[in-house]
């Protein structure tokens, strides 16, 4: 096994320990802010002041509980992803065999979270036959260096060496090792900037030529497919293509689960009206579905209610209104080219007024593609194209797509509606090669 004398400091990666709790330093460090801001607000307060100590403390409180890095003992609205990963893991560990899976969703999705809590609640036979290592792919500044940076997380040292030597050492260090490791790469969308995807395809590449690897990547780009196909290609010729996981934006019902499970951690649970609450989940469903927006109105707004006579709804209103100005239109911009000529299908149908058929949205997509002169994706990218619409919030569907997923004329069949105006999806559509289509659209 190459030397492990190549460093001696302390890492700043540290391996994610199986017992610990995500986070918990983290929780540690916002309670330790919110004790002092505590003990600050038991001065004398001045005459005339709008605040009184009590709601003070309840600020902390609530905080607290409504922070991102509070993480609760429990996640909810993922049980389904869960039950995927788990299964994905029992499978490989006790077949003793190789695998990778790409997790992705927009952000705020309870992607590393729920992967988190599955590897701290695994049971400890599982535990004793795992040797787990993840990094955040968002602190490299080359994505060569991500090698370097999962040899550190394995060894709990700072390994500074070149791209290659790092390379080398990790294989090695992996081939060598008795138990399943499992590898952890968070944020993977930094690896996807490469020109050639080189990094990224070897570590994916992993599992093909060791049998006690497990490659589980978390990204926001649900196209992965889409944008590098090739080397997906490559792997699934190989009979390894990563198993891929999407996870959709919350619902309203979910955020609304979540924001009460948060909120009866605060010192006074009726800290904020069940009426705003629901109205803020139904405003973040309609835009992202990202639950630290969500997390984020609710202390805006109780923070807001300690100086203003105004009701709770009507300040939630507000603060929503603030939030998500002119949101829609950035959210279809950062949508692809063809995942816009799907947008543009649906407005094409009249998918505003009613429900179109998902299939016959396909076929309208591909009419519009050679129309433009745009070579059309298939079927299998097409699905992970649709799953990007919906996560970003500008559709609905009657049916659930997990259990639609299963067989492709079920896909098929899923009635869609937009929900946000023509106009809006057109505005978004400035590129070049909407212009024919657009033309066509006002005529």
């Amino acid at each position: 096994m190459a030397s492990r004398s190549s460093s001696t400091k302390a890492s700043p990666v540290k391996r994610r320990m199986l017992e610990s709790p995500p986070h918990a330093q983290e929780a540690k460090t916002c309670r330790l802010i919110d004790s002092s801001e505590e003990e600050e607000t038991e001065q004398p307060a001045s005459r005339g002041s709008l605040t009184s100590l009590g709601s003070l403390r309840s600020s902390c409180s609530h905080t607290f509980a409504l922070s991102s890095c509070n993480t609760p003992p429990t996640l909810l609205g993922r049980e389904t992803e869960r039950a995927s990963i788990e299964e994905f893991l029992q499978e490989h560990v006790q077949s003793r065999s190789a695998g990778s899976m790409y997790i992705a969703g927009k952000p705020g999705t309870g992607k590393t979270a729920t992967v988190e809590e599955i590897l701290r609640t695994l049971d400890p036979a599982t535990k004793r036959k795992l040797c787990v290592a993840q990094v955040n792919c968002m602190r490299l500044k080359d994505p060569r260096g991500v090698f370097a940076m999962i040899l550190s997380s394995l060894r709990d040292v700072d390994v500074r060496v070149t791209a290659e030597r790092a390379q080398a050492e990790l294989f090695e260090e992996l081939s060598c090792s008795s138990k399943t490791v499992v590898l952890v790469l968070d944020e993977i969308d930094q690896l996807m900037s490469q020109k050639d995807g080189e990094v990224l395809y070897t570590l994916f590449e992993l599992p093909t030529r060791l049998r006690n690897v497990l490659v589980i990547g978390i990204a926001n780009a649900v196209d992965l497919t889409e944008r590098q196909l090739p080397m997906l290609e490559l792997l699934g010729a190989k009979g390894l293509r990563p198993t891929t996981l999407i996870f959709r934006a919350y619902t309203r019902d979910q955020l609304v689960a979540i924001l009460k499970q948060r909120l009866a951690a605060c010192d006074d649970p009726k800290v904020l009206a069940d009426a705003a609450v629901t109205l803020c989940a139904s405003k973040v469903t309609a835009a992202s579905g990202d639950v630290r927006i969500a997390l984020d109105l609710c202390r805006r707004v109780i923070d807001k209610a300690a100086r203003s006579p105004l009701n709770h709804l009507k300040l939630m209103l507000d603060t929503c209104e603030e939030v998500f100005a002119s949101g829609t239109r950035s959210r279809v911009e950062s949508l692809t080219v063809h995942q816009r000529i799907m947008l543009l299908a649906i407005c094409k149908l009249d998918g505003y007024n009613k429900d179109v058929v998902l299939g016959k949205v396909y076929e309208t997509y591909h009419m519009l593609c050679r129309r433009v002169g745009l070579p059309p994706m298939g079927e299998h990218d097409l699905n992970a194209a649709f799953e990007v619409v919906r996560c970003v919030g500008v559709l609905r569907t009657d049916a659930d797509a997990a259990s639609a997923r299963a067989r492709k004329t079920e896909k098929r069949d899923i009635k869609v509606k937009l929900t946000v105006h023509p106009d809006e999806v057109n505005k978004a559509c400035s590129d070049s090669v909407f212009k024919t289509l657009l033309a066509e659209s006002a005529s």
